[in-house]
């Protein structure tokens, strides 16, 4: 169990999400995003990943453009992909 089940469980009286610096995410200007070390991602961030782009390999995804658009469109915010990816800015993804 994780310390946000936790939480929720009662089993903890606070929670504070990890910070974008503990995800161990490097976005590269080619729009890969890399998981640095040995840790297995969490299943949220695989999940949040998978929502947005096309993975390369074990450890990279790509950006992808139709899956940011169709993220969008679904009710999801440019500042939710900011906050888990804060590295997005310096990269041409999302611009035409």
């Amino acid at each position: 169990m994780n310390l946000f089940g936790a939480y929720c469980l009662g089993l903890r009286e606070d929670y504070e999400p990890p910070s974008p610096a503990d995800k161990n995410l490097q976005v590269l200007p080619t729009r890969e995003i890399v998981a640095l070390g040995e840790q297995e991602l969490l299943a949220g961030d695989r999940f949040f990943l998978e929502k947005i782009s096309h993975q390369k390999s074990d450890r990279v995804w790509c950006l992808d453009r139709d899956r940011l658009m169709d993220y969008l469109e679904l009710g999801g915010s440019l500042e939710e992909i900011e906050m888990f990816l804060p590295l997005i800015r310096k990269t041409s993804c999302i611009r035409p």
